[in-house]
């Protein structure tokens, strides 16, 4: 008869190598999982960034009226502060493009940011969730340069906003 001691040596090497690939498996399961959402963070990143410059000639193009100018749109606005430096036309043109960029470039992870400047001079106006959360990555998504007056130009650039990690 058999010792049933030795046969219990022969089975151990056998059940830990199973244990080893069965965790083995796991491991690279897991990291498949880590990168199927990286992978889809960057595809939703592309899409964004293709229908930026789109989006961002749609807001310029809005309309908005302000000191009883009719057919006005939002870059008459923004030149329009640019010179007279009128602080209710800022409240006005901040409200409009938060309503704007929130509905179509704010998610749970992510909002935005515009940058404006005209000689030397910088406006920002960014999203609620950009004051709350602060900013963990800043991606330039479109940038259009636009005529003022007398051969100077006001650059207007949008910025995607990540509040989590995206590799």
């Amino acid at each position: 008869m058999l010792n049933k001691k030795s046969q219990v040596e022969d089975w151990l090497p056998l059940l830990l190598t199973m244990i080893f690939f069965v965790f083995l498996i796991l491991f690279f399961s897991f990291l498949d999982i880590n990168k199927d959402k990286t992978t889809q963070k960057a595809v939703e990143f592309e899409i964004i960034t293709k229908d930026s410059n789109k989006l961002l000639i749609n807001y310029l193009r809005s309309p908005l009226a302000f000191d009883n100018v009719k057919n006005s749109n939002m870059a008459d606005a923004i030149n329009y502060y640019f010179i007279t430096k009128d602080k209710n036309l800022l409240e006005q043109i901040e409200t409009e493009t938060n309503e704007f960029f929130s509905s179509t470039l704010e998610t749970d992870f992510s909002s935005w940011l515009l940058e404006i400047r005209y000689e030397g001079e910088e406006l920002k106006i960014e999203s609620e969730k950009v004051k709350e959360k602060g900013i963990l990555s800043r991606k330039s998504i479109a940038e259009i340069i636009m005529p003022a007056n007398k051969d100077k130009f006001v650059e207007i650039k949008l910025f995607f906003i990540g509040h989590e990690f995206i590799a």
